[in-house]
């Protein structure tokens, strides 16, 4: 009895097994599917044309964080490093990067992931610029393409911040040795200064040589987001320009700069930036103008207020007065005072408000310091100090003469007494 029952033990085995395996493999396999076709881990793009090809993967948090350097030559060679946030379609996915619209041969992929988000860093090698066909400019964004094994692209591009290929000093003597001598180049030192306000507009005095040759000259301040804020400049002659600051909003004090430049001769685009550890911009913020005070019949106004002489110069600072249009030249700045020296002969004495600028975007309406009212002599305080005062006196007096009074008949009541014991026999 025991040998019959034993296949049919086996066969309830069997039957166990198999309904198992398929409650284990049927899971296992949608769950591999959902992945493979990223239902959880992107959007595809509904467009039917994207379909027909390789499918796009439209995600907002996937970005560009950082990249650089901003700029290199023409030549390639540069060495580019690019941060992105975190995808999880980036950990199988190969990444092809083009910087300009040329491409950027791969040599490093490290991927840091975190419990939330995490950034994705890519190096790379830029190969040279060469011009092609149509409208193909030196300058461009960054754009990765991460491409996944079921032929879905993951394309990230920099939207804010463009690279641009240049031409350095030393390749444009290569090209055109016969005007070596006379390439343009900026001289750097402890007394040339990039600063300016929040607001931009501030004049910055740049030196240099050969600078006539110069057309399109820009300084570039990258922001601490990595986004540039463009401003022009203006040669004034061979060995002098000038040079705005742009309107940075963002957290300081320093931050880094480039200048742009192209060379009117060669047609090249130069990069004159100084070295990375002088490439210091100071950012600086408004100034802050309270009011303003005069002096009698002297022709000089005082301007009171916070953070006035930082990030700008005395020549960049002019103030007119909005009445009858007169101006006030600067004579001296301080942190928390200027001092201008009018140049209306019909005084200050109704001057009411002023105008006070810096640089040629900031500007601010300043009015007079109020003065308090001189007193009255017949104010309801004076009244009541008088009147208070003159009866305590009276009474002080009224209470002396009782007195005095008091003393006067008590001498006369005993002489009186003395008297008339005198004179009883």
């Amino acid at each position: 009895m025991e040998s019959l029952r034993r296949p049919k033990q086996c066969e309830h085995f069997w039957y166990y097994f198999f309904i198992n395996g398929l409650l284990l493999i049927v899971p296992v396999t949608i769950v591999c599917l959902l992945i493979s076709h990223g239902n959880w881990l992107r959007t595809v793009s509904p467009d039917p044309s994207l379909r027909k090809g390789e499918p796009t993967v439209v995600d907002p948090y996937a970005e560009v964080l950082y990249f650089e350097p901003a700029s290199g030559p023409f030549a390639g060679r540069t060495n580019m490093t690019i941060v992105l946030s975190y995808h999880p379609m980036m950990r199988l996915a190969h990444a092809t990067v083009t910087v300009a619209g040329r491409g950027c041969s791969q040599q490093a992929v490290s991927k840091r992931r975190g419990l939330v988000s995490g950034v994705t860093t890519i190096t790379c090698t830029v190969a040279p610029w060469t011009r092609g066909d149509g409208d193909d400019q030196p300058v461009g964004p960054v754009r990765v393409t991460f491409d996944t094994p079921v032929g879905t692209k993951l394309t990230v591009t920099s939207s804010a911040k463009t690279f641009q290929f240049v031409e350095d000093a030393a390749a444009a003597t290569d090209r055109n040795r016969t005007t070596a001598e006379h390439v343009p180049t900026l001289r750097y030192g402890s007394t040339q200064r990039f600063q300016g306000i929040a607001s931009g507009g501030n004049a910055i005095p740049v030196r240099g040589q050969h600078l006539s040759r110069l057309t399109n000259v820009t300084v570039h301040v990258n922001q601490s987001d990595g986004t540039p804020r463009r401003a022009g400049c203006v040669v004034l002659d061979d060995a002098h320009m000038v040079c705005r600051s742009p309107a940075v909003h963002g957290p300081g004090p320093t931050l880094s700069f480039d200048v742009l430049a192209v060379d009117s001769e060669t047609g090249c685009a130069l990069n004159l930036s100084p070295t990375p550890d002088a490439r210091i911009y100071f950012l600086y913020p408004d100034p802050v103008l309270v009011d303003f005070e005069t002096f009698g019949d002297r022709p000089a106004v005082a301007i009171n207020g916070r953070d006035l002489y930082r990030g700008y110069g005395i020549d960049d600072v002019h103030v007119r007065f909005r009445d009858h249009g007169g101006h006030c030249n600067v004579t001296s700045l301080a942190t928390d005072r200027i001092v201008c020296r009018s140049t209306w002969l019909g005084g200050l004495a109704g001057l009411r408000d002023i105008v006070v600028s810096v640089g040629v975007t900031f500007e601010r309406d300043v009015t007079r310091r109020s003065v308090p009212p001189p007193r009255s002599l017949f104010n309801l305080e004076v009244v009541i100090v008088a009147v208070t005062g003159s009866f305590v006196f009276l009474c002080t007096v009224s209470l002396l003469i009782i007195a005095c009074r008091s003393r006067t008949n008590e001498q006369f009541e005993y002489s009186r007494m003395d008297r008339s014991a005198t004179s009883a026999p």
